[in-house]
């Protein structure tokens, strides 16, 4: 079972290149940056982003998923349909198993 989709795949895409693009435009910017060291708070903080969207976003797929299993699987096993049918006048009920 597969939570994370094309579409995921291609968000997470677009988010990554967005990153890359910015950070490559703040890094000559940033004093902290430039040094070569770690991150300055404000790029790690939108990595960081990126990351809790991607766990957020499987989430939200994993629940997508399980609920359309769910709904197949109780269409699969729902209870016998009842109808009411008439005949020549005469009326019937019908069980369709």
């Amino acid at each position: 079972m597969s939570y994370w989709t094309p579409a995921d795949a291609a968000e997470l895409d677009v988010l990554i290149f967005e990153f890359v693009r910015v950070r490559e435009i703040h890094v000559p910017r940033c004093e902290t940056c430039r040094q070569g060291g770690p991150w300055c708070r404000r790029l790690l903080a939108s990595f960081e982003a990126i990351l809790e969207w991607k766990q957020a976003r499987t989430l939200r797929s994993k629940a997508d998923f399980l609920r359309t299993w769910e709904a197949e699987a109780q269409t699969e096993t729902a209870p016998a349909k009842r109808e009411f049918a008439t005949t020549a006048g005469k009326s019937r009920w019908t069980r369709n198993y």
